[in-house]
């Protein structure tokens, strides 16, 4: 089932997870801009400068005037000094006469590139008192903290893939860009080798601590790969949010194989959900301003439906070439395409069982998104998770469709589901339908 998941808490293992923060845009002509304040605050940030990205756009609706600097090319440099003077360099002279005009107090965004008064975040100051050096190009602002959410009346943050980002130049020295060499999309492989084409976690246990089981039943070759990439919309007052959606796109291929090796005999028997492994994505970030950190779990289950005794390899892969999931967290509304049409592919059929029994493996791929915005006035957690159960069934006597009675007839099958999930709220939506990966008569 696919799952969204909010306020949902997900325990993570302990790993390295490193931080992308995105770069502050700079509008295309904006030189000869007036340098005027309004109550519209507005950042735009990138998370590549070399191609394709993820894009941030975060605006706040104040009640009183406020400005973001890096709105405006001709701002070449903020410097943070003693006594918490702001200092802005500006390359525009007609913007030194604009400031005079400007309300007593300003609020103004100082992006985290500028690591204003040693903090490597976004933060916000009111600011007032200016006096003009022009001989310098800079204005000098007195400043104080300013508590941004007190001032604002209502904000959206919008997250969304541009495929139409082209590389920029520095323009110079003082402008600081992170220069990001990097898959911009989510990577969705887990426990995939790339090296080998297979799992990088051959022969993980599908049970933990069931006598007979844990050897005997494994999943001999599991993983997916694929990549997505992530559009999100969130907007409100500080105390309501009003409208949120996610949408996610991309591709998904979920691999298993399982096996079974066993000279005693195994029980029915059904296992709960196992993790087996959780993986936390690079974080994408604006420091102070977002935090969405994904995650990769990989969740795995088994059942026999009576004893069994011998040997099973059997398996497939099931692929989405174009998947778009689309979701309103607000009304539950839900649109979905590509995944009607999976590819579908067979692996060999192996037996020695001597007698009727049913097998079935299943593996639940998530991408968990954990979203915080403006220090937490947003806190969302959503995931998805797409199903695929790969089912086997040995049957012997009458009606097995092969020419002899006392012949083991083996039947594979693959198949899956995806839902939704808001938190109480759960609405399956769609069943891939069932494959049959092959049959063969002992």
């Amino acid at each position: 089932m696919f799952k969204l998941l909010i306020y949902h808490i997900l325990f993570c293992m302990i790993v390295v997870v490193t931080s992308a923060s995105f770069i502050a845009k700079t509008p295309q002509n904006s030189f000869n801009q007036p340098f005027h304040p309004t109550t519209k605050l507005y950042g735009s940030y990138a998370q590549s400068i070399n191609g394709p990205g993820h894009v941030a756009n975060i605006e706040l609706n104040t009640n009183i005037s406020s400005i973001n600097p890096d709105s405006f090319e001709y701002v070449q440099n903020i410097q943070c000094g003693q006594d918490g003077i702001i200092t802005l360099t500006l390359s525009n002279e007609a913007a030194f006469h604009d400031i005079p005009n400007w309300p007593s107090k300003v609020i103004i965004l100082v992006s985290d590139k500028w690591k204003c008064f040693g903090q490597s975040t976004t933060q916000f100051y009111l600011i007032g008192n200016q006096s003009i050096d022009e001989t310098k190009r800079q204005v000098n602002f007195t400043s104080e903290p300013c508590e941004v959410l007190k001032w604002t009346e209502s904000y959206s943050f919008d997250l969304a893939w541009d495929q139409s980002i082209k590389p920029i130049k520095k323009r110079t020295k003082n402008l600081y860009l992170r220069d990001f060499d990097q898959q911009t999309k989510i990577d969705l492989d887990i426990l995939f080798d790339s090296k080998t084409g297979s799992s990088s976690q051959p022969n993980f246990k599908f049970s933990i601590g069931q006598n007979n089981i844990s050897e005997s039943l494994v999943c001999k070759n599991c993983f997916t790969k694929g990549s997505a990439t992530i559009g999100l919309h969130v907007s409100g007052t500080p105390l309501n949010i009003t409208n949120a959606t996610i949408s996610i796109s991309g591709n998904l291929s979920i691999n298993v194989d399982v096996a079974v090796s066993t000279s005693v005999t195994i029980q029915k028997f059904s296992t709960p959900d196992i993790q087996i492994v959780e993986i936390p994505l690079t974080v994408l970030n604006v420091p102070g301003l977002f935090n969405l950190g994904p995650a990769l779990i990989l969740v795995a289950n088994a059942k026999v439906d009576s004893s069994l005794t011998g040997i099973l390899n059997t398996g497939g892969e099931i692929s989405f070439s174009n998947f778009q999931f689309q979701a309103s967290l607000i009304d539950k509304k839900t649109n979905v395409t590509g995944f009607d049409k999976p590819q579908f592919k067979s692996h060999k059929l192996s037996t020695d069982i001597k007698a009727s029994v049913g097998v079935s493996g299943t593996l639940k791929p998530q991408l968990a998104l954990d979203l915080s915005v403006l220090n937490g006035l947003v806190s969302l957690k959503t995931g998805i998770q797409i199903e695929s159960t790969l089912g086997i069934t040995a049957s012997i006597g009458n009606g097995n469709s092969c020419k002899k009675n006392n012949q083991l007839n083996l039947k594979s099958t693959l198949n899956g589901d995806l839902g939704f999930f808001v938190q109480n709220f759960v609405e399956p939506i769609f069943t891939f339908p069932s494959l049959d990966l092959g049959s063969l008569c002992l």
